[in-house]
């Protein structure tokens, strides 16, 4: 092992859950690997404890957050000896625009810039944006070093924009924290379908929930769980909006499944007889109104095949 003054030192902008999404959650699994033992890292933590329905506003609180986190970094280049500075970059313009002074400030203090694109809309993001936005993207990204992508199809997100030299692929990982080898109730009799993560128009929960009523028509002893947090305010009173038009009164909002609490939707046409929630009787739904590169090695998909559950994935292609 490596002793701490040989170590280099990499400053690790990202956050951590809570909030759970994708980016925190892999930002935890790495935090907890040896990847801390390889490397001195001093950790920024980038979180907005908020609900998600707080990403990409603009208000006092993300004004200030992002100030906070000038102020660490500038702080962290300053007085630590870094080699490295990894930055997860953002593919909206509001969060780019927040992530330009990070990769400015660093380079200025002669490090090196890493950055983690944990998406596939970046193109879009580009092709979208105004000549303006065009000229800050192409300017901050001639400054880099390396760009991670999670697959090798993402490569060309980036076609005339940053050399292939620069660019690496690093697919997600997960830490397998359950025991796959057997089930704790083997009961075959009731389906659970499950779908999990944050409630989120583009991911096609409004689909899955849509099918409730016509499904439990003829199925009784299904159970439906949206396990995450939703993203949009309206998105929560059109789905309650919808469960009380179909008269589907089964349902909680906040919920208890294994010991944690969810938020989201448990809806249980037959309430009297818990359908109990092991790998036989499961089945994942993700359905995705978005290019195949834009969910590209989602982190629950990799969770359900390890642990064994059935999966059921959609995609819906959008017309480019």
């Amino acid at each position: 092992m490596k002793t701490k003054k040989n170590k280099r030192t990499i400053i690790f902008m990202a956050p951590t859950p809570p909030p759970y999404m994708g980016p925190s959650i892999a930002t935890q699994i790495i935090l907890n690997s040896r990847f801390v033992d390889e490397f001195n890292v001093i950790h920024i933590e980038t979180a907005d404890r908020r609900p998600l329905n707080n990403l990409g506003k603009y208000d006092l609180t993300n004004i200030y957050l992002a100030l906070k986190h000038y102020l660490l970094l500038f702080h962290r280049l300053l007085f630590s000896k870094a080699d490295l500075v990894y930055i997860p970059i953002c593919q909206a313009t509001a969060g780019f625009l927040r992530d330009v002074p990070f990769i400015v400030m660093s380079k200025l203090f002669g490090k090196k810039v890493v950055l983690h694109l944990r998406g596939g809309h970046f193109r879009e993001f580009y092709n979208s944006s105004n000549k303006v936005m065009k000229y800050v993207i192409e300017k901050t990204l001639k400054r880099i070093d390396r760009m991670i992508v999670l697959g090798s199809s993402l490569t060309t997100l980036f076609d005339g924009l940053i050399p292939e030299e620069k660019l690496s692929v690093v697919p997600n990982g997960i830490d397998i924290f359950f025991d796959i080898s057997k089930d704790e109730n083997p009961e075959k009799d009731h389906l659970m379908i499950l779908f999990l993560s944050n409630l989120i128009e583009t991911k096609g929960f409004k689909e899955v929930l849509y099918s409730v009523k016509k499904v439990t028509q003829n199925h009784r002893n299904v159970r439906y769980i949206f396990a995450g947090a939703w993203r949009k305010d309206k998105d929560e009173l059109e789905c309650e909006d919808y469960l009380k038009r179909e008269k589907i009164k089964d349902y909680k909002k906040r919920f208890v499944l294994k010991g944690r609490e969810y938020e989201g939707l448990n809806i249980m046409r037959r309430p009297i007889v818990p359908a109990p929630w092991t790998k036989k009787n499961t089945l994942l739904i993700r359905l995705f109104r978005a290019s195949l590169r834009a969910e590209k090695q989602c982190l629950s998909q990799r969770e359900t095949r390890s642990s064994g559950l059935r999966t059921n994935l959609t995609v819906h292609l959008r017309e480019p």
